[in-house]
């Protein structure tokens, strides 16, 4: 089986099991230098994917020969392990960074700088070729190019045709698989403290208005940046705090309020006819038509809940105002409709799924349809919506 190693920057290889052994054994492959073979998920530090059978770098090189290449020789030696091992499964997350480009982790001295892109071995070709052929380049650095709601919402509908809601859900997979503990952290953390302020006796109603709309913006940047390969941290869970946050507040109570406006003539004839009944409990024909009213309600209040999806990343990204972000989120939303009924049916499967699995499964599905979701952001509002 063939092997391909990071050196300099670049990819090498292939080489075969011998070659390896003895790039290994001679120093030019370490513990930290980034391999790949076949059946691996992604490029990772040796020392991650090292087992028993497998040359040691950590062996002393004062015999190179017959004895130890021998014992990797593929004559002699087993099968290559498994790579499917949970603790195999990616390298720890204290010492690495994201790629830009793939978004796997690597060892942050392993990534090279590209157009103010932090890019791994194996995608730094692949990023110079799109360069040389004259493609723009969104740098990290500069995430998002300054864009007024129109021209945003303009923008954003050029791209259309290339939005793939598949595509979102198996990045927000990647994003989530690579940084689990973050945004699941992120995501517990923020939840945890709308619970919290919402329980407090008396007054809950009132806390939750001033900072349930700053804690899910601060969870949508948490997992937005997650998603471009940007630096984010849980305690971002709380940046809406110490910017925005009133404009995050006016969203959060705007969008609430306006969702149910549906539901008012349903709500007014329960009215009339607990008042015609002077209080007496109600006949079950008294429900008929209010019921019917609530259904025909329920679309459109489902509409407007989605259609606003996005005003609070766009208040907390492009620091637009309230009105502004609400305004552009629908218009955005109803130009990529089609692939936002997908997403919305994902949503769905994977929430069904998180409720089967005894509901603990919901720790890990609502993550991912966050970071899915965080995915189609960043494809119809974030860095990759650009004027030429």
């Amino acid at each position: 089986m063939n092997w391909y190693y990071a050196k300099d920057g670049q990819q090498a290889g292939p080489v075969d099991e011998l070659e390896f052994a003895r790039l290994v054994l001679g120093g030019a492959i370490n513990g930290s230098t980034l391999v790949w073979r076949e059946g691996m998920p992604q490029w990772l530090p040796y020392e991650q994917v090292w087992t028993e059978g497998l040359p040691d770098w950590r062996a002393k090189p004062a015999s190179t020969g017959s004895a130890e290449l021998a014992a990797t020789s593929p004559a002699d030696a087993a099968a290559p392990p498994s790579m499917a091992t949970p603790s195999m499964a990616k390298p720890s997350m204290a010492s690495t960074t994201v790629c830009s480009v793939c978004n796997n982790p690597f060892p942050s001295d392993d990534l090279v700088r590209v157009e103010g892109r932090l890019v791994c071995a194996i995608c730094k070709p692949t990023l110079l070729q799109r360069l040389k052929e004259g493609a723009t380049i969104a740098p990290t650095d500069e995430s998002l190019q300054e864009l007024d709601p129109d021209t945003l919402v303009r923008l954003s509908a050029d791209r259309s045709g290339s939005i793939d809601a598949m595509g979102c859900l198996s990045n927000g997979w990647r994003v989530f698989k690579n940084q689990v503990g973050l945004l699941l952290g992120g995501l517990v953390v923020a939840y945890l403290c709308m619970m919290a302020g919402g329980a407090i006796p008396m007054i809950g109603p009132c806390i939750g208005l001033v900072i349930n709309g700053p804690l899910m913006a601060g969870m949508w940047i948490v997992f937005v940046r997650a998603v471009r390969g940007e630096d984010t941290s849980i305690g971002d869970v709380f940046s809406g705090f110490s910017s925005h946050w009133w404009p995050l507040v006016l969203v959060n109570l705007l969008t609430g309020l306006l969702s149910v406006l549906p539901f008012i003539p349903a709500g007014a004839m329960l009215l009339v006819k607990v008042m015609m009944n002077h209080g007496a409990q109600l006949q079950p024909s008294d429900w008929v038509l209010p019921g019917i009213l609530a259904l025909v309600a329920l679309p459109f209040a489902m509409y407007l809940g989605v259609a606003w999806v996005f005003a609070l990343p766009l208040v907390m990204d492009r620091g637009y105002g309230p009105w502004e972000a609400m305004n552009a989120s629908r218009r955005i939303i109803n130009r990529h409709l089609g692939a936002v009924l997908l997403l919305a049916l994902l949503s769905i499967l994977l929430f069904a799924g998180g409720v089967v699995l005894l509901c603990v499964g919901i720790l890990f599905t609502a993550p991912v349809t966050l970071s899915m979701w965080a995915s189609f952001y960043e494809e119809v509002c974030g860095t990759r919506v650009r004027s030429s």
